[in-house]
């Protein structure tokens, strides 16, 4: 197996050896038995939820046992044929332990939330200021959209992020936009979407319910 040298950033190593198979989104779609379009493995691997490689920041490439086995432990589920259920977000993502800031209360109960690092890719943002979420947005370079809101006045000292497939944000961001009213948010009556206590995001290991939103009743 090729030794992986520590980059600083997290769930991101570089390697002193190519590793041999890798396919690009296309050739997995095309020739593999994984049961993902290639636009649903990009998107996946832009969020940084699905294992996946990168040559200077080209085009994510992708091994096909990785690719499998991700797919299994993540969205593979079996039906038994009960009623239909309430509408559900899949949200997967990577859990990691690390030494950070804690976030605001309101947004304390939301498993696996990171503080966002430069390389962060698709998913919904949160600028905090002491124990406040101010803001929350959604952008696919998250990166570049904070810069804009501290240029364009808004005051906070921390941001948090929430990795996110681009497909699934618009509905995740307006249904926490609805729970937690942040005042940068400006006027939140347009985001009627989420009832209090409906299921944001489940998956097999974690699950984000508004419930879990402090201040909001269950």
């Amino acid at each position: 197996m090729n030794a992986n040298i520590e980059t600083g950033i997290e769930g991101i190593h570089y390697f002193e050896k190519m590793p041999s198979g890798l396919k690009t989104a296309q050739e997995m779609a095309d020739n593999e038995r994984v049961f993902i379009d290639a636009d649903r493995l990009i998107e996946l691997a832009d969020s940084q939820l699905i294992p996946h490689w990168r040559v200077a920041e080209g085009e994510p490439l992708f091994q096909v046992s990785e690719v499998r086995r991700w797919v299994a432990r993540n969205l593979l589920e079996r039906c038994e044929g009960a009623t239909t259920e309430a509408l559900r977000i899949e949200v997967v993502y990577q859990g990691l332990e690390e030494d950070w800031t804690q976030p605001p209360d309101a947004i304390s109960g939301i498993d696996n939330l990171k503080m966002m690092h430069l390389s962060a890719r698709s998913g919904i943002y949160f600028l905090c200021e002491q124990n406040e979420v101010v803001y929350v947005g959604q952008s696919v370079v998250p990166s570049a959209r904070v810069a804009y809101h501290k240029e364009d006045g808004k005051l906070f000292d921390t941001v948090f992020l929430l990795p996110c497939p681009r497909s699934e944000m618009n509905l995740v961001e307006s249904k926490l936009i609805h729970a937690l009213k942040p005042r940068y948010n400006g006027n939140t009556g347009k985001h009627k979407t989420a009832p209090v206590g409906e299921e944001v995001c489940k998956t097999k290991k974690a699950k984000i319910n508004l419930s879990s939103v402090k201040g909001v009743a269950a």
